[in-house]
């Protein structure tokens, strides 16, 4: 026998119509096997109702149920197989039509001669209840492999596990990746596979998809977080792995999804490493353009005229930190800041953590939209405009920005959004920096070392982090 069909069990729900669809085959050269994952429902009885129309092995494993290693399920309970020399994982919801068999001898003939490694089927989506609501998506009968993966990613095409055939021999040479809720573990065994080459498309026969909110494709917003993480480590491994694989332009859309999930969660060395990547492969300006449009699609607008009110009838609390001068004359005149002095015996750019519990208390009870703090190591040009600062203030809250650094050194990397207002990835030293109210309750529960400077325990905490253009600083 050539075909296994292994089904990597957990929900009971729907798993009848799924051994139904295979008791249906017209074709029945396949032979099917079970692994329950630690099922609360053990599907025992149910598939002793088919053990005159199919041919089953079952095994239950013991491991602990956890969705976040379900590609080491996948890969145990491929490993039940024996001798077939191909293999379909099909989903414990999904159905397959009843001549999919059928067709996959009719065309194995092609297929080897061809020397193909992966079969994708037509397929469409159904609902809870079996309804369809997608259509069948047809392809050409031979398609390159990472063709039909940007055609998916830029919705001109649709993959899942469930429709695709694998030879067993690229099982036992790739094994399977490891992904966070196999999240990506599919598309990555197609490239693999089939060698980032041939897939033999058949479009005569159908898989139903099943979504609902008793898989994985169907909660949109449970373990989003493992999504994305799973979703970086696949897209790194593509352009750091196997870009030869890709011509310049589609590693580009890979490039922008990578860096929008790393965008999604922010980790301020992990997004420095992809930022270095892009830059060597596509360039800086092409990285500053990406970031700009996935962070920031919709620029400010805000009239001059209605700038200068908001600052001609506004002022902010400013926290001005001194060591051995009261650096007032920086100050004076000045009436756009309302400035506490606190004398401090901390180093130029640090803060207590006492000082900065108070000042965010403070902050909090007042309901102030926004601060200052400032380290009396900081001078204002010559040229100052409080109408420059409050523009700067008030794009950046545009922004939904959590800091604005008015002033910075030590930036590892930063892009212009507009008019000289600077996305920063990593601000070590400041010594002019305005927190937003957005930011005030999660600054206020960190605990910190008074060791570093400010701006460098700040930065880390938020993705949300603005800088002025240090040759334009007010």
């Amino acid at each position: 026998m050539s075909l296994a069909i292994v089904i990597p069990y957990y929900n009971i729900e729907y798993f009848n119509k799924t051994l139904s669809s295979l008791s249906c085959q017209t074709d029945k050269r396949f032979k099917v096997y079970i692994g329950n994952n630690n099922s609360p429902n053990s599907p025992r009885k149910l598939i002793e109702s088919y053990a005159d129309k199919l041919d089953i092995v079952y095994k239950e494993f013991k491991n602990e149920r956890n969705p976040i290693t379900l590609g080491e399920q996948f890969f145990q309970c491929v490993k039940m197989i024996s001798d077939e020399e191909w293999f379909l994982i099909l989903g414990d919801d999904d159905i397959l039509g009843p001549d999919v068999i059928s067709d996959f001898y009719r065309h194995l003939p092609q297929i080897n001669d061809n020397r193909i490694n992966v079969i994708k089927y037509s397929s469409i989506l159904i609902n809870q209840y079996g309804d369809p609501f997608s259509k069948a998506y047809q392809y050409g009968q031979i398609e390159n492999s990472t063709d039909l993966y940007l055609k998916k990613i830029t919705n001109r095409g649709r993959s899942s596990l469930s429709e695709h055939i694998f030879r067993t021999n690229q099982f036992v040479k790739h094994k399977i990746s490891y992904y966070p809720l196999a999240w990506h573990t599919d598309d990555m065994m197609i490239l693999l596979y089939s060698d980032f080459d041939k897939v033999y498309c058949i479009s005569d026969s159908t898989v139903m998809i099943r979504v609902s909110g008793k898989n994985i494709s169907g909660w949109v917003d449970k373990y989003s977080k493992e999504k994305v993480e799973a979703s970086i480590i696949f897209y790194s491994e593509l352009i750091t792995q196997h870009r030869e694989k890709f011509n310049f332009e589609d590693l580009k859309i890979l490039y922008h999804n990578l860096l929008r999930c790393s965008l999604n969660i922010f980790n301020h060395t992990d997004i420095f490493e992809k930022i270095k990547i892009g830059i060597d492969l596509f360039g800086l300006e092409y990285i500053n353009h990406i970031i700009s449009s996935i962070k920031y699609p919709i620029k400010f607008n805000l009239l001059e005229d209605e700038i200068k009110e908001y600052a001609d009838n506004s002022y902010i609390n400013t926290f001005c930190l001194y060591g051995n001068g009261s650096h007032q004359k920086e100050f004076s005149r000045k009436r756009e800041f309302k400035v506490s002095w606190i004398k401090s015996d901390s180093p130029i750019h640090k803060i207590s953590q006492e000082h900065l519990n108070s000042i965010l208390s403070r902050s909090i009870k007042n309901e102030d939209d926004l601060i200052i703090i400032c380290f009396d190591s900081y001078h204002f040009k010559t040229d100052y405009s409080k109408y420059e600062l409050f523009k700067y203030v008030l794009m950046a809250y545009f922004y939904k920005a959590d800091i604005l650094f008015l002033h910075g050194e030590k930036i590892d990397f930063m892009c212009e959004i507009q008019d000289r207002l600077c996305w920063a990835n990593n601000v070590q030293e400041s010594n002019f920096i305005i927190l937003y109210k957005k930011f005030f309750n999660k600054l206020s529960s960190i605990n910190y070392s008074p060791l570093n400077n400010f701006s460098e325990i700040i930065s880390p905490l938020s993705p949300d982090k603005f800088l002025i253009n240090q040759s334009e600083c007010p």
